[in-house]
C-alpha cells in the first residue's frame, strides 16, 4: 500500500515533534516534584505575604535537570511567587538519620541564599523535602 505525499509530511511533522520534545523535554517536565513537608520552614529565598503564614501556604519543588523550580502557593491554591534556583551536582548526597532511614539531600541555591533540603521517602507517603538547619547535616554536607 502506498502513502500520499501529505499522509507521509504529516507522519514525518508527528515523529520530528516527538523527537524534538523528547530531547528538550526536560525544560517541560520535571524529573519530580515535591511537596514542602507539613511542619517544614519555607525556603529563605521567598518572601511571605503581609498578614501569610508558614500555615496558610504551600511550597512545590519541581526538579530539572540542574535546576529547581519553587513554587508558593496561598491556601486556596494560587501560585503567590516561583522561584528558580540552581542545583549543586547532578545527584543527591545519601545520609542515614539516626532512626536509620535513607536521606536524599540536595543543595539548592537563588543568589548567595542556599539551602539543603531533605528529600523524603517514607513508605505509605508522598515523597516530600524539608529545608534543613541541623548543623551536623549541614557540616556533612559542606555548608
Amino acid at each position: 500500500m502506498k502513502l500520499s505525499a501529505s499522509v507521509r509530511i504529516v507522519g514525518v511533522s508527528i515523529v520530528a515533534s516527538v523527537m524534538g520534545l523528547a530531547s528538550c523535554g526536560y525544560g517541560f517536565f520535571p524529573e519530580a516534584s515535591f511537596p514542602l513537608a507539613t511542619g517544614c520552614r519555607i525556603p529563605k529565598w521567598f518572601q511571605l505575604p503581609p498578614g501569610s503564614t508558614n500555615t496558610g501556604m504551600s511550597v512545590r519543588m519541581d526538579a530539572y535537570l540542574g535546576e529547581f523550580v519553587f513554587t508558593l502557593s496561598d491556601r486556596n491554591g494560587k501560585k503567590v511567587a516561583t522561584v528558580t534556583a540552581g542545583r549543586r551536582g547532578r545527584y543527591p548526597t545519601e545520609l542515614t538519620d539516626q532512626a536509620g532511614h535513607r536521606v536524599s539531600y540536595e543543595i539548592a541555591y537563588v543568589g548567595s541564599a542556599v539551602e539543603a533540603l531533605a528529600i523524603e521517602y517514607r513508605a505509605g507517603s508522598v515523597p516530600s523535602f524539608c529545608t534543613v538547619d541541623d548543623p551536623s547535616i549541614l557540616k556533612s554536607l559542606g555548608l
